[in-house]
């Protein structure tokens, strides 16, 4: 108890540095999260199918029936940035926990808070207007999170179901300034934000058969919302009507594959319409998809050398991202990843790294490019608090 305990205090307080995150932040909640853990960012993004006892699926409740012992994962995500006029910028932060409880044998209580988007960006822009330089600048911060709870229920030894409800809570700023050189124009600040709550709910499922492991959730909105404010230099801030917005539902499957009990293979794949989503520019958004695609050398605690008792992983992942429909082009993202897990505590716990190195951009000569590098540690920590029996 107080082990956990302990490890939560500090990733909570870890020091923290944003400077800015992607560009594409600016548009609609913020860039989606997608890395649900280092280890799962090592393999590509597989994360549903999973099936061992350190992992827990942060998307798929279901599979939290495969843990034993408690288990908490942690995890710190740093991101850098650059686009393709030379602008780089750098993102670290906590990144979230999750929580699993088996309760007798059948039973799992988890949860934790993570994110769903984030909105960390820095964006300036000159020209001359009737023979007047002028400057913009906007500046965004902020992102959406969630504190979510469920169960997981073991039907059979090979068959899993589970829900989950999270409650969501965050807030995207914004401000734009403009500055002339002029100084008989009167500069001005302009303050946007926009605040949103809500839930979403999942229910999950998980099948194991021989080697092959089959999963798959649905996540829906429930009564999701948004409260806007406005402000200018010269007026007191103006708060719209609470109003609710168009989030969509999510659909996910996957599957993994364990080869020669030394390795594992698996692949992701989640969908979501996100075309009536309003905008605060003259677009539409776009549906959303996302393909995660990884292998895994598993990780032997009980090798004498090193290099035996870690585990390697590497992957791909290849995204279509929501903001693409303002531009009425694809807007995609590529990305190689690679991922090591180093076993400690006799193998009960587990320091995972994973990195992802990615390219994003479309056929549009208009559209932003920017080259994504992330970097994800994580910890996964067991007790025995209920023994779990007839495993």
């Amino acid at each position: 108890m107080k082990y956990l305990a302990t490890l939560t205090f500090l990733f909570f307080f870890l020091p923290n540095t944003v400077d800015a995150g992607s560009l594409y932040g600016l548009f609609g909640i913020g860039e989606r999260q997608y890395a649900v853990s280092a280890r799962s960012l090592g393999m590509g993004g597989v994360n549903l199918a999973l099936f061992d006892e350190f992992t827990l699926s942060r998307w798929n409740p279901a599979q939290w029936s495969n843990i034993s012992p408690v288990r908490v994962n942690f995890r710190s995500l740093t991101s850098y940035n650059s686009v393709n006029d030379g602008a780089s910028s750098t993102f670290t932060d906590f990144n979230g926990f999750i929580m699993g409880i088996p309760i007798g044998n059948k039973f799992t209580i988890g949860g934790g808070i993570n994110p769903i988007s984030n909105s960390n960006y820095a964006l300036s822009q000159s020209d001359i207007v009737n023979g007047e330089p002028w400057n913009l600048t906007i500046n965004g911060n902020g992102g959406i999170s969630s504190f979510g709870l469920g169960v997981a229920f073991q039907i059979t030894e090979s068959f899993s179901i589970g829900i989950k409800n999270d409650w969501v809570f965050g807030k995207k700023d914004e401000e734009w300034i403009t500055r002339f050189d002029n100084v008989n124009f009167l500069s001005t600040t302009y303050m946007k934000s926009n605040s949103f709550d809500g839930a979403l709910f999942t229910i999950g499922l998980f099948k194991n058969l021989n080697n092959f492991n089959y999963a798959g959730s649905i996540t829906f909105p429930l009564n999701f919302r948004m409260t806007r404010e406005i402000s200018e230099q010269t007026l007191e801030p103006k708060i719209l009507l609470e109003k609710e917005i168009d989030y969509p539902t999510e659909l996910r499957m996957g599957f993994t594959y364990d080869l020669d009990e030394r390795y594992v293979l698996g692949m992701d794949y989640q969908i979501s319409d996100w075309s009536s989503l309003e905008s605060d520019f003259n677009g539409k958004f776009g549906a959303a998809y996302d393909i995660f695609g990884g292998i895994e050398k598993k990780i032997s605690p009980r090798r004498n050398n090193l290099l035996g008792k870690l585990a390697f992983r590497s992957g791909f992942t290849f995204r279509r991202l929501y903001t693409g429909g303002l531009e009425e082009s694809l807007i995609t993202e590529r990305a190689l990843t690679f991922g090591i897990g180093i076993p400690a505590h006799n193998g009960k716990e587990i320091i995972d790294l994973g990195f992802s190195y990615g390219l994003r951009g479309s056929e549009k000569s208009t559209a932003v490019e920017e080259t994504t590098f992330l970097f994800m540690i994580g910890f996964s920590a067991g007790e025995k608090w209920f023994v779990r029996r007839g495993r």
